[in-house]
């Protein structure tokens, strides 16, 4: 359970960064990476929807502006995650004005909730319109053998 409220406070205080005024005006917003749409953070690559901005890159999380609606990046992401073999722990859940879902893939660690690889996505409609995507990687301390 500690660990759980851990994993809860360390995604909040990256949201509330993430959320804060970014020093970027919006046409100066840095274009999504270019090769093949993906992000790498901490050595695993997450897919990075089509045209999306770097709002705020945080090196263990990245936040864009996205002109679409969130609906469709969500179900966008629910796809592509799937077609790359992460799976879903529960369904986008609301929480403080975004919606949250968190992917695994790999090996199962202790308990269903943990995996080799997590990935939390907050999705929600950006104070100057469009969308607001943040992923933040979840960095698990125990790890399988060999890794």
């Amino acid at each position: 359970m500690r660990k759980r409220c851990l994993v809860v406070v360390l995604w909040m205080v990256c949201l509330a960064v993430g959320c804060g005024k970014s020093t970027d005006t919006p046409d100066r917003q840095k274009p999504a990476p270019t090769q093949k749409d993906r992000i790498t953070i901490r050595n695993v690559a997450y897919p990075v929807y089509p045209k999306a901005r770097v709002h705020q890159d945080l090196k263990i999380s990245v936040s864009f502006t996205v002109d679409a609606a969130p609906s469709e990046v969500k179900s966008w992401y629910d796809k592509k995650m799937t077609e790359e073999g992460w799976r879903a722990t529960q369904d986008w859940a609301p929480f403080g004005g975004q919606d949250q879902k968190t992917f695994l893939r790999g090996k199962a660690l202790r308990t269903p909730d943990f995996a080799e690889e997590m990935v939390k996505f907050a999705v929600g409609p950006h104070k100057t319109g469009g969308t607001f995507l943040a992923l933040m990687p979840v960095v698990n301390k125990y790890r399988t053998k060999g890794k």
